[in-house]
């Protein structure tokens, strides 16, 4: 981190102009890492269910959700079960515990803040813009559920940039040893699972 930047007041809200879309989701960044010294990051997230990110962890920051709208489930490591959070609940991720969660609800509204847990910069809102694409309206995308595994080229990517910036996305065998209780990605949408 560059303790010799200036920082500088910001005041925003969810608009076109700080917004992009990505894998059915719609991402309003409130405050940027670039903008906080590397220190922490804030991002409205709006999405629909099967939109999910693929297991990971994050290796200098810590995760906080607080939720606006709509249920999660969150599966993280050395849990003995699943925390859910829904309207006006919070739920915490330490730096270092893998986790992956299921919108229990058709759509999710999420504040995301990020926050520094030691000398290493934020990078998680680096990876989550890499990886969108801009947006004309403030509307969810439409749609069948995406993912953000939807091709081989676009989880390379996000593999590529998550190791660059501090993130490590699970492989299928990682994920069972270390989120035993996580049944899979998308095993939700599936109603025989």
């Amino acid at each position: 981190m560059n303790t010799k930047q200036t920082l500088r007041p910001t005041s925003r809200h969810p608009e076109v102009a700080n917004s992009v879309a990505y894998t059915g989701s719609l991402l309003s960044f409130l405050s940027n890492s670039t903008e906080t010294d590397g220190r922490f990051a804030l991002v409205y997230f709006h999405a629909t269910v099967g939109n999910e990110p693929p297991p990971h962890v994050h290796l200098y920051e810590h995760e906080i959700y607080y939720v606006l709208e709509g249920e999660l489930e969150f599966f993280v490591e050395g849990e003995e079960k699943s925390l859910m959070a829904r309207k006006g609940g919070t739920i915490f991720l330490p730096k270092g515990k893998a986790h992956a969660s299921y919108f229990r609800s058709p759509e999710v509204q999420l504040l995301t803040m990020v926050v520094a847990a030691g000398g290493e910069a934020v990078g998680a809102d680096v990876i989550w813009r890499a990886m969108a694409q801009p947006t004309q309206s403030m509307e969810l995308p439409t749609g069948e559920p995406q993912a953000y595994a939807a091709s081989d080229e676009n989880l390379a990517k996000v593999i590529q940039l998550a190791q660059k910036h501090g993130s490590v996305i699970l492989t299928p065998d990682e994920t069972k040893q270390r989120l035993p209780l996580y049944p899979g990605f998308g095993a939700h949408l599936n109603p025989n699972v």
